[in-house]
């Protein structure tokens, strides 16, 4: 089992700091996946850019894929 994101101790102490991290990085996500050519440019310079840009390219259909919900589905 993967260790948990955030310790419940944590959580339960500073919520505020968990929803803008979260809010944060989905911020990031939707900018990189509108921008993808300056998100490249903000990665490791030791990287070719056709490399980083063909990974984040991939792994975001990961982070973007719609998952049917029961509505979707014809009952």
């Amino acid at each position: 089992m993967p260790p948990p994101v955030a310790a419940d101790r944590f959580l339960a102490k500073r919520p505020d700091v968990a929803r803008r991290f979260v809010a944060a990085f989905r911020n990031s996500l939707e900018f990189a996946q509108a921008n993808p050519d300056a998100a490249v440019a903000a990665q490791v310079p030791e990287l070719s850019a056709e490399d980083v840009k063909g990974s984040w390219l991939d792994a975001s259909q990961l982070v973007f894929n719609r998952c049917p919900t029961s509505r979707d589905r014809a009952l």
